[in-house]
């Protein structure tokens, strides 16, 4: 609205200015200022958009050339040597009901078919020590594993560069307990417990990933 108006006083100074060079100066070169000033009257869009549009223009530039913040990336290593760590493991644990039930309980509860595990697990905040050639993972003080061979050097790395945010640690698998539906048994599994750390990892140029084994 505001282009609107500034665009209809401008046409309206080139009319009478032109008036003026018609009747003093010189009809020929106040005929062109006559008409520029009819065309700004009867289209002060055209002058409007001209003047303000641009700083428009200049405005979606310079928001675009802003970057976008950087996005922390995640990588996940499988730990080894979890299956001396059943203990520490399992105290970190809520413990599930279902596990215990017999069979008439669990067809009652009617979760036949379905793996139980004596425990449930929920993610937790870890702590990485390197401790000689090893780097160690513990959770609420207890060791529960390791980083694997093949990914030492490079959680090395991002520790004393000090490029790790955060870890948190994701406990599954277990014990496994499950009514067939083929002959309607309790069959059990003495399986080991998978624990997988997952580092949050502040945005750089650093390549490279996990290479989990």
């Amino acid at each position: 609205m505001f282009g609107h108006i500034v665009a209809t006083i401008i046409g309206l100074l080139v009319v009478v200015l032109s008036g003026t060079f018609v009747t003093i100066i010189n009809p020929l070169v106040g005929i062109p200022f006559i008409l520029c000033g009819i065309f700004l009257l009867l289209f002060p869009n055209f002058l409007s958009n001209k003047l303000f549009d641009r700083g428009k223009g200049t405005a979606s530039v310079a928001s675009d050339s802003v970057e976008s913040p950087a996005i922390p990336r995640i990588e996940t290593y499988k730990l080894t040597g979890v299956e001396f760590r059943t203990e520490e493991i399992q105290s970190l644990g809520k413990e599930n009901p279902d596990y215990f039930l017999d069979r008439e309980g669990i067809v009652a509860k009617q979760i036949g078919g379905e793996n139980l595990y004596p425990y449930t697990f929920e993610p937790l905040p870890a702590e990485l020590n390197i401790q000689g050639e090893e780097v160690a993972v513990t959770v609420q003080g207890m060791p529960i594993g390791i980083i694997g061979r093949n990914n030492r050097e490079r959680v090395r790395r991002l520790l004393s560069g000090d490029r790790m945010e955060s870890a948190v640690v994701k406990i599954t698998g277990g014990p496994r307990r499950i009514l067939s539906a083929q002959d309607g048994q309790l069959h059990d599994y003495p399986e080991e417990y998978s624990v997988r750390l997952e580092i949050t990892i502040r945005s750089n140029n650093d390549i490279g990933g996990a290479n989990n084994d």
